[in-house]
C-alpha cells in the first residue's frame, strides 16, 4: 500500500513539473510572438 502511494505521489510530482515547464514554454512563446508582431 505504501509503495502504491509513493508511486502516485511521484506521478503527481512529475506531472506538476511538466506543467510548470510547459507554462514557462508558452510564456516564452507568447513573448516571442508579441515581439515579432511589433516589427
Amino acid at each position: 500500500m505504501k509503495k502504491r502511494i509513493e508511486q502516485i505521489f511521484l506521478c503527481e510530482k512529475n506531472s506538476l513539473s511538466k506543467l510548470k515547464n510547459s507554462k514557462e514554454f508558452f510564456a516564452k512563446l507568447l513573448k516571442a510572438t508579441l515581439k515579432n508582431n511589433n516589427y
